[in-house]
């Protein structure tokens, strides 16, 4: 079957169209294109013989939850620098997603959910995945050494991993709040779990997502690149529900990512908020990047 999968690459000052024609069948891949012309997929690695050659060419960094080593091999061998990371939730672990079976049943036999006062497991409204007492040794044990779980499973290698929700909680995308959380607590684990993971993979690259300036200690994602070695800024100068941070907090974000990429030299990558109908907040956000853009960063869009 002849598909065409569509791109956009998103150029200083407008947008230009690229149509990418295949005789392979047709794939769901969501482009984010960068200012640096780095293409990053997330997503099922499921490409056909002509979209593999063609994706393995162009795209920076691959994140997916499960590529099996022989796809790894294929696309190492037409491109040796592409990046392959794991994704990891670094604290959600869900009851009815086979891929998370391994490590929820590991959190159920332990018993290693992180639950309210009155005993409930606290559970994400959206992605119904329950939260972790990401304090517990066993969890921080089970998660460092995600990458040989993987490899068990047939998985892998990889050569990193993209811990995902590194960041406070937020009360309203969970059912409750666990009676004796802190956020500074939750960073401290953040950390021991990314030392951990470092010291059983020390040549493996380490992404986090994402940043958010905790209302507790001022903690921020910054405080995680001691120990990781690229972030993502996932809320800059909207919250999830698509209302804007006060002009202080936008400035403070802007000045963090600045620092990231610029005094810190690690590579961040700011994501736009909205969807394609909101072309106000688009055009802000936009703008926004130009004003910290360097070699270190990269604006990724998300359809």
């Amino acid at each position: 079957m002849r598909t065409t999968l569509l791109f956009v690459f998103l150029i200083i000052g407008f947008s230009a169209c690229i149509k990418i024609e295949t005789d392979a069948e047709e794939i769901i891949i969501r482009p984010e294109m960068t200012l640096s012309n780095k293409l990053i997929y997330q997503g099922e690695v499921n490409f056909q013989d002509a979209e593999q050659k063609w994706a393995a060419k162009n795209i920076y960094s691959i994140v997916t939850r499960n590529i099996e080593k022989e796809k790894i091999e294929e696309l190492k061998v037409i491109n040796s620098k592409l990046k392959i990371l794991q994704y990891v939730n670094i604290k959600l672990v869900h009851e009815n997603d086979v891929l998370d079976l391994p490590y929820f049943d590991a959190v159920s036999e332990e018993n290693l959910f992180w639950r309210d006062t009155l005993g409930q497991r606290v559970q994400h409204q959206i992605y119904k995945s329950y939260l972790v007492d990401i304090r517990n040794k066993q969890w921080i044990e089970i998660i460092s050494n995600i990458l040989a779980l993987e490899d068990k499973y047939g998985n892998g290698p990889y050569d990193g991993i993209m811990f995902d929700d590194t960041s406070v909680l937020w009360a309203g995308s969970y059912s409750s709040i666990p009676g004796d959380y802190s956020e500074t607590d939750e960073y401290n684990s953040f950390r021991q779990i990314l030392q951990s993971y470092r010291k059983n993979f020390p040549d493996k690259h380490i992404h986090v997502n994402g940043y958010s300036h905790s209302r507790e200690q001022n903690l921020t994602g910054l405080s995680l690149l001691t120990d990781s070695d690229s972030i993502s800024f996932e809320t800059v100068l909207h919250r999830f529900s698509g209302k804007a941070y006060e002009t202080d907090r936008i400035i403070k974000h802007l000045e963090d990512f600045k620092c990231a990429t610029e005094n810190l030299g690690r590579e961040a990558i700011f994501i736009q908020a909205g969807t394609t109908k909101d072309m106000d907040k688009r055009i802000l956000s936009f703008a926004a990047f130009l004003l910290v853009k360097n070699d270190q960063a990269i604006y990724l869009c998300m359809f």
